[in-house]
């Protein structure tokens, strides 16, 4: 066989009778046609509550009818408060837990208490490790590429054995909330206090907005979106939708901006590699199928179904990838983590959802309705903070984008000290030699590895949460050398 890849999933294989071999993406079979009109927010809660309700019905029955350990990954944030609501709702018993990577005085853990105490849910409050267990560490470094990607992971022990299960704990978890409603909500934490929530919302829009019915729809009021807030660029207005979907596609971060990410000569030889990879093997498939198959999507679509199509991609470049770090980190943990927002029937609902212009301020709206509908209380109310705490969050709010400013750099890009990780990265390393260097012929990316290491090596520990991300991946390289050398 020639040109073997991994199977994307939501993917199917057709095998014909003359021995070819056809991709088949289930997911385009779930773009509604072109005069679909999408309920109203009033309806969408009301649908959303029955689809969500009766999938963690179907969750939590199949754990419990197996006699299986069973948790609710509970951060306090609207997307596991939704789904802690509608596990109560089973009427099954049920833990939860939040894991205090700030400290356990943070807001995020008052809050957590707060909501799990309307709800009468029990929960464990995972505080950061006094001593990491370094081989724990390193057997998570080895069990996949990639999967170390967080400072979190290193200070924080988190396994079935170390929450005091024997046998495996199956972890509710509510990833890619965001991903399958907005796309990208370039959204403030939930839990944020919300004068600063409303700073931020805001400041974010022009990146939010090409996201929205109104930017896709090519209205002839979108002419108004070149405006302050939303400051969208006059070229971006009369967009080519190929060069759209390739720009979801083939980025590096996670959150990016649509229309700005290409394959130029400018990017580095390693930058390069990653984004025609990702050109080749994810933007292209997807490209090609619908194509030949609904080549009408890609010329004469609606808004909602250009919408649904870059939530497809998107699905494909960043969705797709989270159960299968999962299940790599999953030999050292021992969790099997169970994402219901990827589950079929929530997928669907919000394929077949565009995002209308309130929801460019009242971010994951219908969430959030949904919860004071069977809370009986909104979610801010769990979020009141004192007068005093409230005046540090909006000061610290306006010295963050003040920084930003004078820096240019996002919050993830600047100096933060990470030395007790850094110390963890380095204990966990094979040995002190660049055993990656060895390996690597191009001298473009030898360079790049290089830097890397020096990093590694001479930082005292101030760096950017994105340069400790990079070096998480360089020492998980190194640790999955073993399995490298057992391919050749």
């Amino acid at each position: 066989f020639n040109n073997i890849a991994r199977l994307p999933s939501a993917t199917g294989i057709i095998l014909t009778k003359d021995h070819k071999i056809k991709l088949d993406f289930q997911l385009v079979n779930e773009i509604p046609e072109n005069n679909y009109k999408s309920p109203s927010i009033k309806e969408g809660v009301k649908r959303f509550g029955f689809i969500l309700e009766n999938t963690m019905k179907l969750i939590v029955n199949h754990y419990d009818k197996n006699e299986k350990n069973l948790e609710l990954a509970f951060s306090g944030g609207i997307d596991s408060s939704i789904l802690m609501v509608a596990m109560k709702k089973t009427g099954l018993q049920f833990s939860s837990r939040h894991f205090a990577y700030g400290g356990i005085n943070n807001q995020e853990v008052v809050i957590a208490k707060r909501i799990a105490k309307e709800l009468n849910t029990k929960l464990f409050i995972q505080e950061k490790s006094t001593k990491p267990d370094l081989q724990y560490v390193s057997n998570l470094s080895a069990s996949g590429l990639g999967t170390n990607v967080t400072p979190y992971q290193l200070t924080m022990s988190i396994s079935s054995q170390e929450f005091g299960y024997d046998g495996t704990l199956n972890f509710i978890n509510g990833q890619n909330a965001d991903t399958i409603y907005h796309v990208d909500a370039f959204a403030p934490n939930s839990s944020t206090y919300i004068p600063v929530k409303i700073l931020r919302i805001i400041s974010r829009l022009s990146s939010r907005v090409m996201y929205s019915d109104l930017f896709l729809s090519k209205n002839k009021i979108n002419w108004l979106l070149r405006f302050w807030p939303f400051s969208v660029k006059k070229k971006n207005l009369d967009f080519n939708f190929k060069e759209y979907l390739s720009s979801v596609s083939i980025p590096i971060s996670e959150h990016v901006i649509p229309l700005k990410e290409k394959i130029n000569k400018d990017d580095s030889k390693i930058n390069s590699i990653i984004k025609k990879n990702k050109y080749k093997n994810i933007f292209l498939p997807v490209y090609e199928y619908i194509e030949a198959c609904q080549k009408e999507l890609l010329t004469n679509s609606s808004s909602l179904q250009k919408l649904s199509l870059i939530k497809i991609f998107r699905w494909y470049r960043t969705i797709n990838n989270v159960p299968i770090n999962y299940h790599n980190l999953q030999i050292g943990e021992d969790l099997n983590r169970v994402i219901p927002f990827t589950e079929g029937p929530i997928v669907n609902f919000f394929l077949r959802r565009n995002i209308s212009f309130s929801e460019m301020f009242y971010i994951k709206k219908i969430f959030y309705k949904y919860f004071k509908k069977e809370v009986g209380k909104s979610y801010t109310y769990f979020c009141k903070n004192r007068s005093q705490f409230a005046f540090t969050l909006i000061f610290r709010a306006f010295l963050d984008k003040a920084l930003i400013f004078l820096s240019g750099k996002e919050t993830h890009d600047r100096k933060r000290c990470y030395s007790e990780e850094l110390n963890i990265l380095k204990n966990i390393r094979p040995n002190d030699k660049k055993i990656l260097l060895e390996y690597i012929s191009d001298q473009e990316i030898k360079a790049y590895f290089e830097s890397l290491y020096e990093t590694l090596d001479k930082t005292t520990g101030q760096i950017s949460r994105n340069e400790l991300m990079n070096l998480c991946r360089l020492v998980n390289l190194e640790n999955n050398i073993p399995l490298i050398d057992q391919q050749k």
